[in-house]
């Protein structure tokens, strides 16, 4: 989701999500994780189109419900030394 093109990213973030949705005789569900670099504001409604976007990629249904949904940094800190 680098919002253009000959930028360096200067964020990268993790995401998460569950997906269901109606098959015959039950629900289908999926859970899909990545991540996505960005040179700049985006809002959630962008994040949120960035990964039904991948998730549709990867089969999920566009009818598909959000079940779960996390959009985290995806660098992890240590402590200060």
């Amino acid at each position: 989701m680098t919002t253009t093109n000959d930028a360096t990213p200067t964020a990268t973030y993790f995401w998460l999500a569950t997906f269901q949705w109606p098959v015959p005789n039950g629900f289908g569900t999926a859970t899909l994780h990545s991540t996505f670099d960005v040179d700049g504001p985006f809002s959630r409604t962008e994040a949120l189109t960035h990964i039904k976007h991948i998730a549709g990629q990867k089969g999920v249904p566009g009818t598909a419900s959000v079940l779960f949904l996390t959009v985290e940094p995806d660098q992890i800190t240590g402590p200060a030394a």
